[in-house]
């Protein structure tokens, strides 16, 4: 399931924690019957409460990808926590329950994620984050970047393509594999974002060839295989 086809209530209420719109979030909410985090349930009123933390929380929210599981609708939510004495991020799963309609249970919970070397993190990362500076400050100054059999050599040519094809097309990437293999680390990971989805496959499955040295991505090839889950 792309972020785009997200069920209207769903959708609305992801929106709203994202840019803190307590309105539509306690709106959205009317219908919750409980809501679980943790090992922490809420109720009733509690709901209300939970809802205004999320709304006015030191926190920034980026959705970064939905699919279907047991027939509830999965948000994975890009989260960045303010606190001290430094700053935060995690990846954090909203599993939404819906009833003729409505909106009726949400889970939330941590998302698993393969582990994977310090770079590729930094990469997903600034993807994640739509930030330019800190993708391009992953890459050696005379990186290989080969992206669907295209070839973009050295700093200036990887930022004319990440800016047009990862920023600009509000790129994100849930990492569902990785394997190491002489070195080189190959991440599968589920791909949304802006761009035209007619005729690709739900969810859309990309291969990462990561390729290091030292603290820098010297190589990626970027492909989408049929073996791709």
């Amino acid at each position: 399931m792309f972020l785009s086809d997200l069920p209207l209530p769903i959708a609305a209420l992801v929106s709203a924690a994202r840019f803190g719109d307590s309105g539509i979030i306690l709106s959205a909410l009317h219908s919750i019957d409980i809501v679980v985090e943790g090992r922490r349930e809420y109720r009733g009123t509690e709901i209300r409460a939970w809802g205004e933390r999320l709304a006015t929380g030191s926190f920034v929210m980026r959705p970064v990808g939905a699919r279907q599981q047991k027939g509830d609708v999965v948000v994975t939510l890009w989260v960045e926590l303010d606190e001290e004495p430094r700053q935060t991020e995690s990846l954090v799963d909203f599993h939404f329950r819906m009833d003729a309609g409505r909106l009726v249970q949400i889970r939330v919970g941590p998302t698993p994620c393969p582990r994977v070397p310090a770079p590729v993190t930094d990469y997903v990362r600034a993807t994640n984050r739509g930030d330019l500076v800190a993708l391009l400050s992953t890459f050696a100054p005379d990186a290989l970047v080969n992206d669907q059999l295209r070839d973009y050599w050295g700093k200036l040519e990887i930022e004319d393509w990440a800016a047009r094809d990862i920023i600009g097309e509000h790129l994100t990437m849930r990492v569902v594999d990785s394997r190491h293999h002489y070195g080189h680390v190959i991440v599968t990971a589920h791909v949304d974002g802006n761009f035209d989805k007619r005729g690709l496959p739900d969810p859309l499955a990309m291969a990462f060839y990561f390729s290091a040295h030292g603290d820098k991505i010297v190589q990626l090839i970027i492909l989408r295989n049929q073996s791709g889950t």
